[in-house]
């Protein structure tokens, strides 16, 4: 015979299953007689020492619940079934019954309630958008790094969409999400809102690399980023660095240098920024920008010389011609290390590898 299954009933009326070794002659007598096939088609069925009978587990259990009711076996709950000749009939009419189908499902929900089912569905798709929400910040970091444009024309011809759409042919996760959601968190609206994020994380690294650079004296030129003036005197103008240095928690007591074009507003000896800043700071010294230096002197140069100034002049134009004509591009591949070109009008003074 199998080994029997007993629920013991408890002094504080809680009831606990337990399992019993092999039973003696004397622990066969007190219970009723019970076959191996009982317990394996029903396996909720719990032998009671105490009874003397087969009690339902689970209506036991939920035998103290309000929502209970009175539509029960009180045979299997308490009293013990014992009548052997009619077990397998009442134990399936017992088991089809709606208490005892209830008294199983409160059970399940007790070993894995319904909130941690709805917990553990949220948070995977929780980790799905969290993965979907790196793809997509990478993306916009990587086009941001390179100057490439996010959006087109239409939602769907943009590169940020069409980066995303190659890298989820790798992804499942990225592709179903492409799929199902469209414009969340790759709209517009978000596009911008990872923008700025990434530019005020970029500003406060260069803040905070600034602010570790007490000695060193090496110059180094960094780009914050473009503030609109609502005045452009010097006062104006001085007043925006001021503010700017708070911003970024740069005392003025480190500031030693500046920096500008020789505009009045700027270099001004009196009413410049340069001035105002230096009654602030006077360890701020002033210097007259080398690179517009630079561009005055060759300017006054080339206006010196007439022969200068019309060979460029030439040159330029001889370039602009040779880059609308088709017949003399041709031409020119017969020219032996002759290629003229156009001037360029834009300044180029700094070349970054990507």
């Amino acid at each position: 015979m199998a080994e029997a299954k007993a629920l013991e009933v408890r002094k504080g009326g809680t009831l606990e299953p337990q399992t019993s070794g092999s039973r003696s002659s004397t622990e066969s007598r007190d219970r009723v007689e019970a076959t191996e096939r009982w317990f394996r088609d029903f396996p909720w069925l719990h032998y009671s020492s105490s009874d003397k009978g087969v009690l339902c587990f689970y209506c036991s259990k939920a035998s103290n619940r309000s929502s209970f009711g009175k539509r029960t076996d009180a045979v299997f709950i308490s009293a013990g079934f014992r009548n052997c000749k009619k077990a397998l009939g009442k134990f399936s009419a017992h088991e089809k019954k709606h208490s005892h189908c209830h008294s199983v499902t409160v059970s399940a929900h007790q070993s894995n309630p319904v909130g941690a089912q709805l917990s553990s569905s949220l948070g995977k798709q929780q980790e799905e958008v969290r993965h979907c929400s790196v793809n997509i910040t990478s993306s916009v970091q990587y086009l941001a790094r390179q100057g490439q444009a996010l959006r087109g024309h239409t939602g769907v011809s943009g590169n940020l969409y069409q980066l995303l759409k190659l890298r989820s042919e790798d992804d499942p996760v990225l592709k179903k999400w492409l799929t199902q959601r469209t414009t969340n968190y790759s709209s517009s609206h978000a596009q911008n809102e990872i923008l700025n994020k990434i530019a005020n994380t970029v500003i406060r690294h260069i803040a905070n690399t600034i602010r570790q650079s007490v000695y060193d004296l090496v110059p180094h030129e960094e780009f914050i980023v473009l503030y609109r003036v609502s005045k452009t005197t010097g006062q104006g103008i001085a007043n925006v660095a001021i503010d700017v240095l708070l911003r970024l928690n740069l005392p003025m007591t480190g500031l030693r240098g500046q920096s500008y074009n020789g505009a009045s507003n700027m270099a001004g000896k009196y009413s410049g920024a340069q001035a105002i800043l230096r009654r602030e700071q006077p360890l701020a010294l002033y210097v007259h920008c080398g690179a517009h230096c630079v561009n005055l002197i060759t300017q006054a140069a080339c206006s010196a010389s007439p022969l200068t100034r019309d060979s460029l002049s030439w040159v330029h134009k001889l370039g602009i011609l040779f880059g609308l004509s088709g017949k003399l591009k041709s031409q020119q591949d017969g020219l032996s290390g002759i290629r003229p070109l156009g001037l360029c009008l834009v300044n180029m003074t700094v070349y970054s590898a990507a």
